[in-house]
């Protein structure tokens, strides 16, 4: 059963004993009985989905839903779980994302059934938005079903203990826990040795400075396909380039002093890297070819002392997607940037003008050597403009510049606008038209206007 807009849409006095799913959608305003009208009507509710509600508390009446198996009160405004949550003894999932709740109640151990814990709230700290989780508490081992568990705080009094517990938790497919210590490390990975289902796991450290050694992980379990580590590192782990299975690597504020990609490129099965907040410390990248042979996503943020970036021919050879982003200090064009032939998506965003403007050759070179190719990227530049976050094509800057800078082309730049531009035009009425009815004679002109506008440009450089 759905409700949508308004809890008042329930009809009154019907028999609900038979309803065993009840989901609410863009309800705005609940009645003070909220709580009370659930546990009273919907006693043997299995799945109680109410996320994006204005709820702001839990009853312990909650309990008395025994039968429930999925419960999701994520992007509410609760703030604690009431102890009586322990008399959910069937429940399999509790979706508490996006929520103020931050502490584990004594009852939730009792959850034998528990599959899926799923906490992620954030705090600010001096204007920056910083991920925290469930503060984790001493039987959190007890827990043994548990395959989804993100995210907890290790952080805690008796710090040690509480990640030794995560031993028990050995069927645990996705793992995340932040706050860690320097001290928790040795534990935590004998810990996820454990866990040979493992296929997911994101760590991050107490703080921006806690420095951490992960190579005490000898045994990484092999099933990992998804890796996040934002804390400092003393280098890169070496396990790390053992993971056959890994498909996405994250790495943020490790502040490598040795360029992390020419390890990384022997991930043969690596799709997505992203290097986040200065997780290289160095002032030159270079982009060696070779490896990377399954690389499509492509995400450098954040690399605060990066001068230069280099890229040689052949390398990451069918990436897709590349966004660069926020490197202060990168104010030249990246060497090379046009070897990329297979991009789609090609994305600067807070970059230096003097970077936009050094970039414009070669982006007028990359376009003009893809147009008969018809293999164009979706290419952009985005920054923020009074408050506001404005984004503009890179193509038509890079057209601008042309036309400012007087070059000449193998294209002429005036004619490419102009038929792009009036091609879409026409052929967005073309459709409306379609749409209303008119098919006969608008079907011959909808076919010659199939053409893609790059066939258009063909005719006009021809």
């Amino acid at each position: 059963m759905s409700v949508r807009n308004n809890e008042e849409n329930v009809p009154k006095n019907a028999n609900f004993s038979h309803i065993r799913s009840l989901l609410l959608f863009r309800v705005e305003k609940l009645q003070g009985s909220f709580t009370h009208t659930v546990v009273s009507n919907f006693k043997l509710v299995q799945v109680l989905d109410l996320q994006d509600i204005p709820l702001e508390t839990l009853h312990d009446e909650i309990g008395n839903l025994i039968h429930m198996r999925y419960f999701c009160v994520r992007n509410t405004k609760i703030k604690a779980l009431p102890n009586t949550i322990g008399k959910l003894e069937y429940i399999e999932t509790l979706d508490l994302r996006g929520t103020s709740v931050a502490e584990m109640p004594i009852g939730i151990f009792k959850l034998n059934h528990l599959r899926n814990l799923l906490v992620d709230r954030f705090i600010f700290l001096g204007g920056n938005k910083t991920k925290r989780g469930l503060k984790a508490r001493k039987g959190i081992g007890n827990l043994t079903s548990l395959e989804k568990l993100a995210f907890i705080e290790a952080n805690q009094e008796g710090g040690n203990n509480l990640v030794r517990e995560l031993e028990k938790l050995i069927e645990l497919k996705r793992l995340g826990i932040v706050r860690i210590r320097r001290d928790d490390v040795m534990h935590l990975c004998a810990s996820i040795e454990k866990m040979s289902h493992l296929c997911s796991l994101t760590i991050k450290s107490l703080d921006d400075y806690e420095l951490l050694d992960f190579d005490h992980l000898l045994s990484p379990p092999r099933s990992l396909q998804r890796l996040y580590l934002d804390s400092p590192l003393e280098r890169l782990p070496n396990w790390i380039v053992s993971l056959d299975s890994l498909v996405k690597l994250r790495l943020g504020t490790s502040r490598l002093k040795d360029n992390p990609i020419g390890s990384l490129r022997v991930l043969h099965n690596l799709v997505d890297l992203i290097l986040h907040a200065e997780s290289y410390d160095g002032d030159e990248m270079l982009i060696e070819a070779g490896g990377f042979d399954r690389l499509k996503v492509f995400r450098l943020i954040g690399q605060e002392r990066l001068t230069i970036l280099r890229v040689e021919e052949g390398a990451m050879p069918v990436l897709e997607d590349i966004r660069i982003e926020g490197c202060k200090q990168l104010c030249r064009a990246p060497e090379g940037i046009q070897h990329f032939s297979n991009l789609k998506y090609l994305c600067f965003v807070d970059m230096p003008p003097e970077f936009e403007l050094s970039i414009m050759p070669l982006l007028l070179l990359y376009f003009e050597e893809r147009m008969l190719s018809e293999k164009l990227p979706n290419a952009y530049f985005s920054r923020k403009h009074e408050g506001r976050r404005v984004r503009y094509s890179a193509m038509d800057v890079a057209l601008a510049f042309r036309r400012r800078s007087g070059e000449q082309s193998q294209f002429a730049p005036k004619h490419f606008f102009v038929v792009t531009i009036t091609f879409r035009f026409v052929k967005k009425v073309v459709s409306l038209i379609k749409k209303l009815g008119l098919l006969i004679w608008v079907t011959i002109v909808y076919d010659i206007l199939s053409l893609s506008p790059i066939h258009v440009v063909k005719k006009v450089v021809i």
